[in-house]
This record gives C-alpha cells, sequence and structure tokens, in this order.
C-alpha cells in the first residue's frame, strides 16, 4: 500500500491517504493496474484526474502550495481569501510529521526518505 498526500487547492484541503482512502473520499474510479508501468503512474493518474496535486513528501506538498501562493502574488489583486486558505493548508502539512512514517514506507529499499520539512 502507497501512502501520498493529495492536494485539493480549490477546496483547501490537505491529506495523506492510500489509493483505497483517495477513491473512496473523492468518490473516483480505481484504474486498472494493468495499463500502468508503476504503482506511482497509476495513482499520479487517479488523484490529478480528480483535480488535485499529488507529493510524495511533505516538503513536495509544501512546495507546491508555494508555488500556488507565488503565482496568486503576481496576479493583480491577488485574493485574500485563497491566502489565507493556502496558509491554513501549510500549516496542516507542518503539524503532520505523523504522515512521514507512512510515505517512508512507500521506498522499497528501505532506505531513509527526504523526511525533513523546510518552511
Amino acid at each position: 500500500m502507497m501512502n501520498f498526500i493529495a492536494i485539493d487547492i480549490e477546496n483547501f484541503k490537505v491529506d495523506l491517504y492510500d489509493e483505497e482512502e483517495f477513491i473512496a473520499a473523492y468518490e473516483a474510479e480505481a484504474l486498472d493496474p494493468e495499463d500502468y508501468k508503476s504503482d506511482e503512474d497509476r495513482i499520479t493518474e487517479l488523484v490529478e484526474d480528480n483535480y488535485c496535486d499529488i507529493a510524495w513528501s511533505r516538503q513536495d506538498a509544501v512546495d507546491k502550495i508555494i508555488e500556488e501562493i507565488e503565482l496568486l502574488s503576481i496576479e493583480e489583486g491577488g485574493d485574500d481569501e485563497t491566502l489565507v486558505g493556502l496558509a491554513k493548508m501549510l500549516i496542516t502539512i507542518a503539524q503532520a510529521n505523523w504522515w512521514d512514517e507512512f510515505i517512508e514506507r512507500n521506498n522499497p529499499f528501505g532506505l531513509p526518505s527526504r523526511s525533513c520539512l523546510e518552511l
């Protein structure tokens, strides 16, 4: 079972899922493993087909949300409500250090993964 972070920018939600949990939460259609080279490819397509971004570490999730904030700040008249929602997502990720142990289990070689969070 692979764990990942789904980032739903539109609804300001970020959470840790495995594939079955994501399918249930987003009422998504399961994808056939035979059609994909790897579990990562299948899960990435599943998540992106449901209008979410995927991250394989908390740092990756933080980077993606910061990128959204930077894009929003470039736009004229940036939306304060959106900035607040994105900031709350960053707080959720920062407080969810327990996600790391689940994500580290994805590593097929048993090597330590990059779970150090840099804000």
